[in-house]
């Protein structure tokens, strides 16, 4: 990782995360092959595709039951937070500005 990753950064916090295999083929479904063929602890041969090379490290697989960790999911929780209070922090403005808008007459209300 550390020779190879153009982003090391960015490889190793994807290399400490908790992915379920539905997710992760879900967004690169060539990669279900790879990962059907490993066995707990195994590290992937390099799987190239679009022009990106890409490894996998099963630690071990969990029934999709399982409810994960939740230092695990606090960076998706957060994200999926953060992204809802842009969005009402959007509509917010967006209602400000109509608001002065039919105010000083410019906008006319239906």
């Amino acid at each position: 990782m550390r020779t190879f990753a153009a982003d090391t950064t960015r490889a190793r916090r994807l290399s400490l995360r908790y992915l379920p295999e539905s997710r992760l083929t879900q967004h690169l479904p060539f990669l279900d092959e790879a990962l059907d063929d490993l066995q707990d602890g195994e590290t992937s041969a390099v799987v190239p595709a679009n022009g990106q090379f890409h490894v996998l490290r099963l630690d071990r697989r969990r029934s999709a039951s399982t409810t994960p960790k939740l230092d695990w999911v606090v960076p998706q929780i957060r994200r999926h937070l953060q992204i809802r209070a842009r969005k009402q922090m959007y509509a917010n403005e967006v209602e400000r500005l109509r608001s002065n808008a039919r105010v000083r007459g410019i906008l006319k209300t239906p």
